[in-house]
């Protein structure tokens, strides 16, 4: 995947929220390619909606990119190679994972070969 992405506002965004994780969340006009995540209140993700189950429409998606501390490092390396979103993020405390979201910018998932093409013509 590819997002136009201000890395130093989500380092520091990551660094302010005291979070153990943080994920960059894109809006997307249409969600069910993806799946989607849920915030609450505080920004945090509270919930992650597999493709599978997720209504259509606009949404925010997990774009892939994420930052870590050192403890979520640890708890990580703690669950022995399990997958990152079926296994560990669904089963970690609320409050855990922050969500720094980026709306209105370019991101392109290049798991499929339309969008491979389209992203060697903005990278060129």
């Amino acid at each position: 995947s590819w997002a136009d992405v201000d890395l130093r506002d989500f380092l520091n965004c990551h660094l302010c929220s005291g979070a153990e994780l943080t994920i960059l969340c894109i809006e997307v006009d249409d969600c069910s390619r993806y799946g989607s995540v849920t915030l609450d209140a505080r920004g945090f993700i509270s919930k992650f909606v597999e493709k599978s189950t997720v209504r259509t429409g606009a949404g925010l998606i997990n774009s892939g990119l994420y930052l870590f501390t050192q403890k979520g490092l640890d708890r990580l390396a703690g669950t022995g190679g399990a997958s990152l979103e079926k296994e560990f993020f669904g089963k970690l405390p609320a409050g855990t994972i922050n969500a720094y979201i980026s709306r209105g910018r370019a991101f392109i998932d290049i798991g499929i070969p339309e969008n491979l093409i389209e992203a060697g013509k903005i990278l060129a």
